[in-house]
């Protein structure tokens, strides 16, 4: 049997279609796959998978591999995972322990919560190292789990919490001088932009996914603009308001604004309202989006303005 006739015993047990030359994609148990020669003899079996929006613990992985019978090595490369056979004859019955292998295997880490990512290009992301070098250094080492470390922390934190500074002092100075023009409609972009810019921007510097650092970091930050952009506005106000007052007595007056009866409740929880309202929608969609495994926050704004 040729490598073709092999592709076409092989999509029929798993209900596959051809995608190219000698080729094969499909879905089981929710996850998607892609099946190739790698090199001559050498079947690869990729997909690109996350758990709740972090990239494939290697426990699991290992769990699952370890009930595969075919199946001699695999290897994890960030969201990727890959499971490789070599040196085997192209019959019905290898065909069949195939399938019999990858259906365990997505049973297994579909169980867990596991779902495929689709970029939006293709069925299945390249890999950050996805060189002809670095798979033919892969299929040398066949027999040999490779030992990939999951980082505690994403590789670009650094990067990004400079972008998710960055995007938080911005968007404080920019949503102050909009409050400024004593309008509600310039009041609420601003504090929309507070909410926004720190995720988008840390994004933007690391280059990564969606995390959950990312997340609880940018929130972190949004509410701590959010606090302190409504202490400088309310300073300003006052400033304004008043002439003979300092900024001193304004900034340590805002927090007793009610008590002393310059300005209503109403008048002042609402603006807070606004902004934990703004802040709730946002980060509701992001959450929901990353348990899923879904867009990054580029691709979410980018799909919003194509609509």
């Amino acid at each position: 049997m040729d490598e073709y006739g092999f592709f076409v015993e092989l999509k029929n047990y798993l209900g596959f279609a051809f995608d190219g030359d000698n080729k094969i994609a499909g879905s089981l148990n929710g996850l998607d796959y892609e099946i190739c020669f790698a090199s001559y003899g050498t079947l690869r079996v990729h997909s690109v998978m996350r758990l709740f929006g972090d990239d494939p613990f290697k426990d699991h992985i290992e769990s699952a591999f370890q009930k595969l019978v075919f199946f001699k090595s695999y290897s994890i490369v960030n969201d990727n995972v890959f499971l490789f056979v070599d040196t085997f004859e192209l019959t019905e019955d290898t065909a069949f322990s195939i399938t019999e292998d990858l259906t365990s295997f997505s049973a297994s880490l579909s169980a867990l919560g596991y779902k495929s990512v689709n970029e939006g290009t293709g069925a299945f992301a390249a890999p950050a190292a996805g060189t002809t070098a670095y798979y033919e250094q892969i299929m040398e080492k066949q027999g040999i789990k490779r030992d990939e470390p999951q980082p505690v922390l994403p590789d670009n934190m650094f990067l990004g919490i400079i972008g998710a500074l960055l995007g938080t002092a911005g968007s404080v100075l920019i949503w102050f001088l909009l409050s400024m023009l004593n309008y509600t409609t310039p009041y609420i972009i601003g504090a929309v932009l507070v909410v926004t810019a720190p995720i988008v921007m840390y994004e933007l510097f690391s280059k990564e996914r969606t995390s959950a650092f990312q997340i609880v970091l940018c929130l972190f930050l949004s509410l701590l603009g959010i606090f302190v952009g409504e202490r400088f506005i309310w300073t300003f106000t006052l400033l304004y308001w008043y002439d003979d007052i300092s900024f001193q007595i304004a900034y340590y007056e805002v927090p007793h604004l009610i008590e002393d009866y310059i300005v209503e409740a109403f008048d002042y929880y609402k603006d807070y309202v606004i902004c934990f309202a703004a802040l709730a929608i946002m980060y509701f969609v992001i959450i929901r989006n990353y348990l899923k495994g879904g867009m990054t926050i580029r691709e979410m704004l980018s799909a919003r303005r194509k609509r």
